[in-house]
């Protein structure tokens, strides 16, 4: 059996990429996530998932799983490219024709949707999302709980805070020093978390 922590569009692009059957997917909305009885719910053999791309969600619904003695699993599509010498944590979603170069750290329960393409010697922090189209230089070093929106390119050697947000298209040329919500091309901060 497999279990989906999250029930939002998220989950169904999941479902339909990995290419799940109804019968063996069991989904859980918010509310079910954090009821009693989940842990007795999933088998030794059953695989689980964190279908979530809010980082801050996301995290809170891992440590809860974690809390409770339970390893989500990760799924890396088919389709992905992987460089050598890459280490990939617990609890990631890789979606499809996603390309990951040579020497990157991506850590626990991050997000890559797909026609993401992640330069050398990248490292990305836990519970980050990085949504469709995306392209990050090499030598970037992304923080914990980022969300990088859709089409949003980062130039080589940059530094991304933890918590912040850069948005659909913007373009980093600058290290990003402080959290908060970036926008545009060059990315301006908007809004200081």
């Amino acid at each position: 059996m497999i279990h989906i922590l999250g029930s939002g569009d998220l989950c169904k692009e999941f479902i339909s990429f990995a290419k799940f059957t109804p019968s063996e997917v069991k989904i859980y909305s918010k509310s079910q996530i954090y009821e009693d009885d989940l842990k007795l719910s999933i088998a030794q053999n059953d695989k689980l998932f964190i279908a979530i791309s809010d980082p801050t969600k996301r995290k809170r619904v891992f440590d809860h799983v974690s809390n409770i003695g339970l390893t989500p699993d990760t799924y890396i599509h088919p389709s992905v490219i992987i460089g050598q010498r890459t280490k990939i944590g617990i609890g990631c979603i890789i979606q499809p024709n996603v390309i990951i170069s040579n020497d990157i750290v991506i850590k626990d329960s991050v997000f890559i949707n797909c026609n993401t393409n992640i330069g050398h010697n990248v490292v990305i922090g836990n519970y980050s999302s990085l949504m469709v189209n995306i392209s990050i230089g090499g030598h970037c070093q992304i923080g914990d709980n980022v969300l990088i929106g859709s089409g949003a390119n980062l130039r080589p050697n940059i530094k991304v805070f933890s918590g912040t947000t850069i948005g659909i298209g913007s373009v980093v040329i600058r290290d990003i020093l402080k959290g908060g919500s970036y926008f545009g091309n060059p990315a301006k901060l908007i809004y200081r978390k």
